[in-house]
């Protein structure tokens, strides 16, 4: 069932003439670079893999804890991503040019970060 009138222009109506709304890629595109659902499992099973069990003398500092592995991770879930979105695009022409990589300058920022502290 189509929309009686086109959902952007409605949206840009309301918003007024900036910011002017882009329709741009697939709705599938934007669901694979939802990057929080893999940053932040990627980061909680480094932090606890060889947890022993016993309490903690303090409290883990989340976005400070990222270890290597969990870097290593992150980058194999982005890859495959990355894969996906490229199989979806050659099997059904939607546009996923805009899914990316994490990259390794966004891993390496918060492997400074987390040994900054």
């Amino acid at each position: 069932m189509e929309p009686q009138k086109d959902p952007v222009s409605t949206l840009q109506y309301l918003l007024g003439p900036h910011p002017k709304l882009l329709v741009f890629g697939h709705l599938l595109g934007v669901q694979l670079m939802s990057t929080n659902a893999y940053l932040h499992t990627s980061i909680l099973y480094g932090q606890w893999e060889g947890w022993d069990g016993n309490p903690l003398d303090q409290p883990p500092l989340f976005y400070n804890g990222l270890t290597e592995s969990a870097a290593n991770l992150l980058s194999s879930v982005s890859d495959e991503v990355v894969k996906i979105a490229k199989a979806i695009e050659l099997k059904t022409g939607a546009e996923m040019s805009h899914v990316r990589d994490f990259n390794l300058y966004e891993i390496a920022h918060l492997l400074t970060l987390s040994r900054r502290v």
